[in-house]
């Protein structure tokens, strides 16, 4: 179920004892005391709507008047059980961790807007010598014995393996062997990566965004960026946005091992083909030459007859 809140506090007393902790109700009951001003709840149920108070002390003990802050969880779970995939928030707020094989080897960097995709944020690993790094999220609540897909983009900056090994940069599941893709190094410009896997018993694993893996060893710069688990059981449109003036993106569902063609239409009745695709990761993204203002309905259609 859609149960986990990630939240930022920035209410902060402004005399010179300084803010040493905060205090965080829900529903007027207090259910931390933190001396962070961040704070992820996963103690919640569907469907239902959360009040939370958060307060400051400095150390003085002075209470500023507290926010107020109003959230609901969903009555299932979005098709995406990754919390802050996009990194357009502190990645330390919504359960990413870091680690390395060489610690002081490897620096750790939620990246700044434009770094991202879209011009949005991303998340970034940097290694000077040869090393296996990665920024991690423990996803819960997946349906054991069910198959789901992992993906991501990501790109590279002067990223070279260890002699003889073949692996790079690429996601992974961390404490398995599934990762992808394998010979991804040199310089290269956002590229989607996915694999599917079967959930454990447990409904848990730990998902890994990573410079190197098991004996394989790697340095360079590598960013990371939209981060998905997905379960795509039927073609449909996710989101459609403005890519520039006249180019419109298209993010669709896609379920590997099939072919789909992508229509277009002013008025419903006469449709014309915008591409072809035979998709080998569950989202697919295409664009379309637009007119600002004007009217275009889309479609999806299997076409292989599967």
């Amino acid at each position: 179920m859609a149960t986990k809140l990630a939240f930022r506090g920035t209410n902060r007393r402004t005399d010179d004892a300084g803010v040493t902790r905060y205090e965080v109700f829900r529903d007027g009951v207090l259910l931390r005391k933190t001396p962070v001003n961040y704070l992820i709840d996963t103690q919640l149920s569907p469907n239902t709507r959360y009040s939370y108070l958060i307060k400051a002390y400095d150390g003085s003990d002075n209470a500023s008047a507290g926010a107020e802050v109003t959230a609901a969880t969903l009555g299932s779970d979005p098709s995406d059980a990754i919390l802050n995939g996009s990194f357009e928030f502190s990645p330390q707020i919504s359960g990413w961790t870091t680690d390395a094989f060489s610690v002081s080897a490897a620096e750790f960097t939620w990246e700044p807007l434009g770094s991202g995709r879209d011009g949005s944020r991303c998340v970034s690993i940097e290694a000077s010598s040869l090393n296996d790094a990665a920024w991690m999220q423990t996803v819960n609540g997946l349906h054991p014995g069910e198959t789901y897909w992992l993906t991501g983009w990501i790109r590279g900056q002067d990223v070279v393996r260890e002699p003889g090994r073949n692996t790079g940069a690429n996601i992974c599941l961390e404490g398995t062997w599934s990762h992808a893709p394998d010979y991804l190094d040199g310089t290269f410009d956002w590229r989607q990566a996915s694999f599917s896997f079967v959930a454990p018993p447990s409904g848990t694993v730990t998902i890994g965004c990573r410079l190197g893996y098991w004996s394989n060893t790697t340095r360079g710069k590598v960013w990371f960026d939209d981060l998905a688990i997905l379960q795509p059981s039927e073609l449909r449109f996710d989101r459609a946005r403005m890519a520039g003036n006249t180019w419109l993106r298209l993010v669709l569902f896609t379920p590997p091992g099939h072919r789909y063609r992508i229509e277009k239409s002013a008025d419903l009745v006469a449709w014309t083909e915008v591409q072809t695709l035979n998709p080998v990761h569950p989202i697919s993204e295409i664009q379309d030459a637009t007119i600002p203002a004007s009217r275009c309905f889309y479609r999806a259609v299997q076409i292989d007859g599967l």
